[in-house]
């Protein structure tokens, strides 16, 4: 599964850019996804350009689960800058927004995500072992 996040309503990065730190830093979450992202090109004047998404290959439900999941707690728990945009969570055309003080849960979010998805069901392509 193809996910990409990003956040909305904010006037710089700096939301997005903590909540990718935060992904970073969770070890069991960086080995059951496969966690990159997206920078915008600069502007002109600009020596670099700003980070527009990030994004994640989940090996299957549970994958997708634990980076909701960690998303939503970066949201309630992370630093200032977490809470202030709307987070866009993408898959497949399937958008879901949470907004600033949203009480979405992490199943309401899979469920629109991943409908009939068992949770160990592979969707990369691969096989299991």
């Amino acid at each position: 599964m193809k996910i990409s996040i990003s956040v909305e309503g904010t006037t710089d990065d700096r939301e997005l850019a903590d909540l990718y730190r935060w992904i970073a830093r969770d070890h069991v979450l960086t080995r059951r996804n496969r966690i990159s992202t997206a920078i915008a090109a600069p502007a002109p004047d600009e020596q670099g350009g700003a980070l527009e998404a990030i994004n994640a290959v989940a090996g299957n439900a549970i994958a997708l689960s634990s980076l909701v999941v960690a998303v939503l707690a970066h949201r309630r728990n992370g630093s200032a800058d977490s809470g202030r945009g709307t987070v866009r969570i993408e898959r497949d055309g399937i958008v879901v927004s949470i907004e600033p003080g949203s009480e979405i849960s992490a199943e309401e979010i899979i469920e629109l995500l991943a409908p009939e998805t068992p949770p160990d069901e592979d969707t990369t392509g691969g096989s299991r072992a």
